[in-house]
Order: C-alpha cells, then structure tokens, then sequence
C-alpha cells in the first residue's frame, strides 16, 4: 500500500527544503524549532529508508523527492533502480506499479541458494517465478547451475529488472 501524501504541496515542500537531485540529500532551507537551516532533516527506518519530517508528518524521502521535482506525488510507488533504499537522487528513482517494483526486488534474506526463485528439496533444485500474481513452476534441476538459468531465463521474458535478486 502506498503511504498517505496527506495534503503537502511542492511549494510548501520548496519552502522549508533544498533538494539536489544528483546527490538525493535534502537539507533544511530555514530554521524551525531546534532545527537549524543547512541541516540534514532526515532519520532512516530499520527498512533503510530514509524518512522526513514535514511539519510534524513523517515523509519518505524518495516520495518527497518525486515531489519536489515533479510538483506531485507519485501515483502509486516509487522505485530505486538500484536497490539502493538510501539513494534518492532522481536518475535512481522511477514510478512504478506495484508489480514493477517487485520486479526490481532485492534477494529475501531467508534465501540459501543464493538465487531469487530457487529452493532445494528432496536433493534437486527447484526453480519459481511470479508474474502477474501468478507462481510459474520452472522445473526440478539436478544442479543449481540449470535452475538459475532457467530462472533468469524467466526473468528476462517476464520483465524483471536485471538487479532483481541482487543483495
């Protein structure tokens, strides 16, 4: 689900911040508070993403990114092409469908195989996609090699990122 953007406009957002899209960093445009002008404003959550407060609302950063420099919040999800949760700047941040940034999704940190998609049972590697909502079986391999490839394979005809899966 996509965060509330409540009722914060760019202007307001221009107001109280400066933003560099080639870095990603906002710092505070005046002082407010304990908060002096120049400062950095933002915390980052035990997800690793950053997270600002706006008049007393907490903010992702890469939403207000999309913001500052488009004059609207995104409609759905905001994407960091390099997985990176912590780099704002806006070459690495896309619009995207809930599907599409699934599809750039960072390795599950449960995974042994060292593949997204791959599991091993019985001694054979199993290999497994979704798209669409929809669990694709790949096949039983007797080595890992064969079920990355089908994997990857299946990435590549369903559209998925080429960091999907990347640590």
């Amino acid at each position: 689900m996509t965060p509330n953007n409540r009722n914060l406009s760019a202007h307001r957002l221009r107001e109280l911040f400066d933003y560099c899209p080639h870095t990603g960093s906002f710092v505070r445009a005046i002082s407010a508070g304990n908060a002096l002008a120049g400062s950095s404003p933002r915390t980052i959550n035990k997800n690793g993403y950053i997270r600002i407060y706006v008049d007393g609302a907490p903010y992702f950063a890469h939403r207000l990114a999309w913001l500052y420099m488009t004059g609207s919040f995104p409609e759905k999800y905001i994407d960091h092409k390099d997985q990176n949760r912590s780099n704002n700047s806006f070459s690495n941040l896309r619009e995207a469908t809930h599907s599409k940034n699934n599809k750039n999704a960072s390795m599950r940190i449960d995974n042994i195989s060292g593949c997204s998609g791959i599991d091993r049972r019985a001694g054979k590697y199993r290999a497994r996609i979704t798209s669409n909502k929809k669990e694709i079986f790949l096949g039983e391999y007797e080595n890992l090699f064969d079920a990355v490839c089908a994997r990857k394979s299946a990435e590549i005809k369903h559209g998925f990122s080429v960091n999907h899966g990347s640590a």
